[in-house]
């Protein structure tokens, strides 16, 4: 095996901060951004970073759809989906909240939700409770587009049931 050349250790740190996650992508001269940060300030966008803020989402939310959108900065799965779920969900920002839940800094609140695999979204209709759940990874992406295609519906037109309500029961114990 040959040696390694200065350039095969110099890029050594740069895959290494990659595989964690940790490298920086370059947005303008200005400055940069971590991959969990694209798409922050769209519109329709919300950084959930407590329970309290979580229940205010969802009671300000109103009618509207809002996708829990579970994420942790080593996941590579996430990092990879993060960029077209992003675009997919900015496309309905007048009906859908995005709320992105960072899972290492808000695991209590996540594993009380019942998340146990990353990334994992949840669909609430407002204060009303969840309509749907689910594991997706870049190649699976479709499943977004069509749980979004189901529940982000006008309200006159969605099909009568009683609300799932768990939310608020977890949230209390």
């Amino acid at each position: 095996m040959p040696a390694a050349t200065p350039q095969m250790r110099a890029s050594l740190p740069q895959r290494q901060a990659r595989r964690a996650g940790r490298l920086r992508v370059q947005v303008d001269d200005a400055g940069s951004e971590d991959w969990w940060e694209h798409g922050l300030n769209e519109p329709g966008v919300v950084v959930i970073d407590s329970t309290q803020a979580l229940l205010n989402t969802l009671a300000s939310a109103g009618d509207r759809l809002v996708v829990l959108h579970y994420f942790a900065h080593w996941c590579g799965a996430c990092r990879a989906l993060h960029p077209k779920a992003s675009q997919i969900l900015a496309e309905r920002s007048a009906t859908v909240v995005h709320a992105l839940v960072e899972y290492d800094s808000q695991k209590a609140l996540a594993k009380r939700l019942g998340v146990k695999v990353l990334p994992f979204f949840q669909l609430y209709r407002g204060a009303a409770g969840k309509v749907d759940e689910f594991s997706a990874t870049l190649t699976k992406v479709n499943r977004l587009r069509e749980a979004l295609q189901t529940h982000d519906v006008p309200p006159n037109s969605r099909p009568a049931g009683t609300a799932d309500a768990s939310i608020f029961t977890a949230l209390q114990e």
